[in-house]
């Protein structure tokens, strides 16, 4: 794995690598974007295709992973920026909101539920559900939101990748509560997807960088971008 991608590249390394640039021909290679993986699946690969348009001579590593891992690369300095979950934050870390991420239900087509407008958590726990561990920020909002209710959720079959959840619920094991903004990067080809309402199921996203860093051109640039797109997307 070369060393700008390695999750424990030396604090040494990334700050010269920051103070300096690092070239290659013609292009720079900036380590600086680290989303949580719906985001990823999402509107970031649009995002980012534009940002690539604009600016070819930059190489943007994206490193995707679970809020605990992108909060640890911000605050480690391994990226500049990171797009992720913004309810709790650590005091090092500043934030500029982006929105509100909803909750969709996903299950197969041929499913009871599936002639549906929308469905409620009690209808959900009364199906086996493909999930998220449990120490994942998604799994957490999750279960918070059905011990709200007085809801006990069947968390039937337990994966770490949200491309698997969505593998497993076109196999018939179960539904599956996801962001709702992951969706579009996945095949839906035999699944229906439905919004969870009464209530609906959300919470918030942001940037994030560290407080004490001094943010990189690249990174200014990709953070302008995904506001205005983002912005407009839900408009």
């Amino acid at each position: 794995m070369p060393l700008a991608q390695h999750p424990h590249t030396p604090p040494d390394w990334v700050k010269f690598r920051r103070k300096r640039g690092w070239r290659t021909g013609v292009r720079n290679f900036f380590d600086i974007v680290a989303p949580i993986e719906s985001v990823a699946n999402g509107l970031l690969p649009r995002i980012i295709a534009e940002y690539h348009i604009a600016r070819p001579a930059i190489e943007l590593r994206v490193r995707e992973g679970v809020h605990g891992a992108v909060l640890e690369d911000i605050r480690s300095g391994v990226a500049d920026l990171g797009i992720t979950f913004v309810d709790e934050l650590p005091d090092t870390i500043a934030m500029v909101p982006l929105g509100r991420e909803v909750f969709h239900a996903v299950m197969p087509r041929p499913h009871r539920l599936a002639s549906s407008r929308g469905v409620t958590m009690k209808q959900i726990a009364r199906e086996p559900l493909v999930s998220l561990p449990n120490d994942s920020r998604t799994r957490r909002t999750i279960d918070a939101a059905a011990s709200k209710q007085g809801i006990t959720l069947q968390h039937a079959v337990t994966v770490t990748q949200l491309a698997t959840v969505m593998s497993f619920v076109r196999a018939g094991l179960g539904v599956a509560i996801v962001p709702a903004d992951a969706i579009a990067g996945f095949n839906t080809d035999g699944l229906k997807t439905l919004p969870i309402i009464r209530p609906t199921l959300s919470h918030n996203l942001g940037l994030i960088t560290l407080k004490e860093r001094e943010p990189t051109p690249a990174a200014i640039g990709i953070s302008t971008l995904i506001r205005s797109v983002w912005s407009t997307d839900r408009d």
